[in-house]
């Protein structure tokens, strides 16, 4: 793993600015085609590489291969029992590490479709947890550079992506922000995780990234000090 900053973990080659322009220049036309190898794009990464294992240095030729992944919104894998067709299983979506996941997730769909129930608690990969939004192209292609570069970047249950974002928003929204929330996102929809208690004009009101794995939660002190607030919807 080769990590520039917090957003910009490095994914078979590429950091997020150099995929998102890939799915764009594809999507945009409604066809998807298998890209050429950049080596200009890629010479950042040979670069670190090289440092990394000076011996592929002395290999004589080498190819740049391209190729397309499939993701999800939320770097999780789909499996499961689909609703639209009796008896059809989904297994797809492994985020670029069809490799490792793959035998667990086999023996694991195996076994349901021969028991007609999962032996373990599947409901973060259940195929059936995403809604048309997450079907929207703009969406996807906001999203998917982000998952495609935090390919080896652990991602905890606080985390909170910074792309795709501010799309689904309750009529009191503005209210809330004024009133000093921070929002995280569930199912599209932004909602207060907790509020600062002096909340300037030019803020960024949405939780990014995590909490860390080490010490208090970035909003521990402040929900203690919050005090029940009232708004005023005149």
């Amino acid at each position: 793993m080769i990590r520039a900053t917090a957003f910009k973990t490095l994914c078979a080659g590429f950091l997020e600015e150099g995929i998102r322009p890939l799915a764009r220049n594809n999507a945009a036309h409604g066809v998807w085609t298998h890209p050429e190898g950049d080596w200009d794009l890629f010479g950042f990464s040979l670069e670190k590489l090289l440092h990394r294992c000076p011996m592929l240095g002395e290999i004589e030729h080498g190819d740049l291969i391209c190729g397309m992944e499939a993701y999800t919104p939320d770097k999780a894998p789909t499996v499961g029992h689909s609703s639209q067709a009796r008896g059809y299983y989904v297994l797809n979506g492994l985020n670029g590490q069809g490799l490792s996941l793959a035998g667990g997730l086999g023996d694991l769909v195996a076994n349901w479709i021969c028991d007609g129930i999962p032996e373990i608690d599947v409901a973060n990969l259940d195929v059936g947890r995403f809604l048309e939004l997450h079907a929207n192209s703009q969406y996807l292609m906001e999203r998917a550079p982000e998952i495609a570069a935090m390919t080896y970047s652990n991602m905890y249950h606080s985390h909170q992506f910074h792309t795709a974002r501010n799309l689904r928003m309750s009529p009191i929204y503005h209210h809330l922000r004024d009133a000093g929330a921070v929002f995280g996102e569930i199912m599209g929809y932004e909602r207060p995780l907790w509020f600062v208690q002096f909340p300037g004009p030019d803020r960024n009101a949405l939780f990014q990234g995590q909490d860390a794995l080490v010490g208090k939660p970035v909003w521990f002190d402040r929900l203690g000090s919050n005090p029940m607030i009232i708004l005023s919807l005149k």
